[in-house]
């Protein structure tokens, strides 16, 4: 299984690398295999007992968690539920990594084991208008131990929601069945659809098998011929996007564009505390977004602002704005592997106030560092 692994991640390098040379004729593209996705979590007690030394729920939400990473964005339409209580985690909407892996960390995984009944037919059955209402073809992803000891029996209602959708629905099952009447529901469900992926939290151990995974579930690679491109026809300012195309034709000269030939933009801005240079915890999963849109754009050179209020010195709030700046830069190059040449800390102390010094709210505001992209880099 491993060979093939390294095979597919060799394929998929070498894609990028048919996209990246002129020179190729051909390269491999992302076609979606559905138009939606459908998350259901089992939170009952069974989940919250252990398998292989690690609560069920904590390696369920791991699992969650690293899906969301590797889920291409390709247009779909994606929500996550809850079941055994059963309550909507994130309502449907067009898909972006971040929100679904954010709501899954913050599931409550401490729960008590007895007394928290399992009623994964009827959670089944509530989601069920939801999906009914979708367009499109829709995975419907279950990520339970299959154990259930109330209500409707899974199986049926899954069974009467597929007859409602087919062919446009595919159930799949992340499994965590540890008991025979667990794994029976769990073949029951995956049974019921000729398209379904099964998996575990063992087989979904490493990158590459996620990676195959949501391969499986999510998208094909189709095969696109290409010419090598003609020389562009018209770029007066030089950003790569013709004139016809342009829709911001006189952008500066070395600022990165998007498909339209405007700037292509990504800010983020934190505050610190009085006199402080740390990183709050706060914004951890912000700064994780500013991560993973630097690695989407690796090319990118980011500008790291710092500043400060006006209390105090002028000089040694300049130095303190360039150790917030330099803090962003190295939680970004440590916590998350950025390269250090593509960050670029200046600090401005209290030049660039954002609003009045003349009120503790006011100050606060000020305490910040910006995250700015993608822009000329000023001189230190």
């Amino acid at each position: 299984m491993k060979s093939f692994h390294y095979i597919l991640i060799t394929c998929l390098v070498l894609g990028v690398t048919l996209i990246c040379v002129p020179s190729q004729t051909a390269f491999a593209k992302m076609v979606k295999k559905i138009d939606n996705f459908v998350i259901l979590l089992d939170q009952s007690g069974s989940m919250g007992q252990r398998m292989d030394g690690q609560k069920k729920i904590v390696s369920a939400v791991d699992v969650i968690t690293r899906l969301d990473q590797a889920i291409p964005e390709l247009g779909y339409n994606g929500a996550m539920y809850l079941g055994s209580p059963s309550k909507v985690a994130s309502a449907p909407a067009t898909y972006q990594p971040g929100p679904i892996a954010s709501t899954a960390k913050g599931i409550d995984t401490d729960f008590e084991v007895f007394g928290r009944k399992t009623s994964l037919g009827d959670d089944i059955g509530t989601i069920g208008p939801a999906i009914d209402k979708l367009s499109g073809k829709t995975a419907l992803i279950v990520v339970t131990d299959g154990d259930n000891n109330r209500g409707s029996d899974p199986v049926a209602a899954a069974r009467a929601l597929y007859e409602r959708n087919n062919p446009n629905l595919c159930v799949h099952v992340i499994s965590y069945a540890s008991t025979d009447h667990g794994k029976a529901v769990v073949e029951g469900l995956r049974a019921l659809s000729s398209c379904s992926v099964a998996a575990d939290a063992g087989s979904l151990a490493s990158e590459a098998d996620m990676a195959q995974y949501a391969k499986a579930v999510f998208y094909n690679d189709v095969a696109v011929a290409a010419a090598p491109p003609p020389p562009p026809p018209g770029d007066a300012d030089g950003d790569g996007v013709t004139d016809d195309k342009d829709q911001c034709p006189t952008t500066e000269h070395g600022v990165l564009v998007d498909a339209v030939g405007c700037d292509l933009k990504y800010t983020l801005q934190i505050e610190f505390d009085f006199d402080k240079a740390e990183i709050r915890p706060q914004y951890h999963e912000q700064i994780a977004g500013a991560a993973a849109f630097i690695k989407r754009y690796p090319q990118t050179k980011i500008l790291i602002a710092g500043h400060t209020d006006n209390v105090g010195d002028a000089d040694y709030n300049k130095t303190l704005s360039m150790q917030r700046a330099e803090a962003l830069k190295t939680y970004l190059v440590e916590k998350f592997s950025i390269g250090a040449d593509q960050l670029f800390p200046r600090g401005y102390g209290e030049l660039r106030p954002v609003a009045s010094n003349d009120t503790d709210a006011g100050r606060q505001r000020n305490r910040r560092v910006e995250f700015i992209c993608c822009s000329i880099i000023p001189p230190e």
